[in-house]
């Protein structure tokens, strides 16, 4: 009787292959060894982004520092959400979308570089992410639905903006063209999974904070170590977003075989990133 034997498994899909559509595993390990592989580039340019903000608003000015949970009044905790939310997000968005276009072309990072092209593109993000922002807050005044569509259909307008260098309004209709093309059930799929595994960051992340609030028993003392490590938390989880969307973007282009609905492609030689 013939025997069969196994082959080794298959290599993992290049992290980098932009031009190469993922389904849901290989998205996602390819997030994770680009986001543990290039902490400087990601991780580190979305803290300095969001611990001073964090830490002065919530820290010292919300009196989080002197909270046994590290929490702040609700004057200063909406304050730092509005910011980090809009500014930071914007900032944290445009680094990764555009660190990830100059890695798959060979060049090499440090922070203060990836941070350099981020702040090339974060005007236009910034006009993107406030435009979806409008856009979908319209749509649940109007009849609830059209909200929720646009919630979803907008989410690479920031991407697109960052990577094209066009307006808001053509990169929000880009991205609502690109997820009907991909299929708008498919794009909720990946985003729950997405707020899943972030759920899941967190909730890793606050076993050590438990542990260390348990060994200094003092609880006022807690509150100068809460302040910095959820700091830290909302940073992992917003450069974690950001990449994972970047490399959901590209896979979602090359599905359809159009990887641009207006702008200039990133991913030609002869088409510098917009500044």
């Amino acid at each position: 009787m013939p025997t069969f034997t196994q082959g080794p498994p298959p290599p993992p899909s290049d992290p980098l292959a932009l031009t190469e559509p993922k389904s849901l595993s290989p998205l996602f390990g390819s997030a994770w060894r680009l986001w543990i592989g290039q902490p400087g580039v990601f991780l580190v340019t979305s803290a300095w982004v969001v611990i001073p903000l964090y830490v002065v608003l919530v820290g010292l000015v919300g009196g989080g520092f002197h909270d046994a949970y590290g929490q702040s009044d609700w004057q200063a905790d909406a304050a730092n959400t509005l910011l980090v939310s809009t500014i930071g997000s914007a900032l944290i968005t445009a680094v990764h979308a555009r660190a990830v276009v100059k890695l798959a072309a060979g060049h090499k990072l440090t922070t203060g570089e990836a941070l350099q092209l981020g702040f090339e593109g974060f005007l236009l993000v910034l006009a993107a992410a406030l435009v979806y922002a409008l856009a979908t807050i319209g749509g649940f005044l109007l009849l609830i639905i059209p909200g929720i569509f646009i919630a979803v259909a907008g989410m690479f307008a920031p991407q697109h903006a960052a990577l094209t260098g066009t307006s808001a309004g053509k990169s929000l209709k880009a991205s609502i063209t690109l997820v009907r093309a991909n299929g708008w059930w498919k794009t909720v799929g990946y985003s729950l999974v997405l707020g899943l595994v972030n759920a899941g960051i967190m909730g890793a992340a606050a076993i050590p904070m438990l542990l260390i609030s348990l060994a200094l028993g003092e609880p006022s003392d807690f509150g100068m170590v809460a302040v910095p490590v959820l700091a830290l938390m909302q940073a992992a989880t917003m450069s974690w977003t950001a990449l994972v969307n970047t490399l959901l973007y590209f896979s979602w282009r090359a599905n359809v075989g159009d990887p641009f609905t207006g702008g200039a492609d990133p991913l030609s030689a002869d088409s510098p990133l917009p500044q």
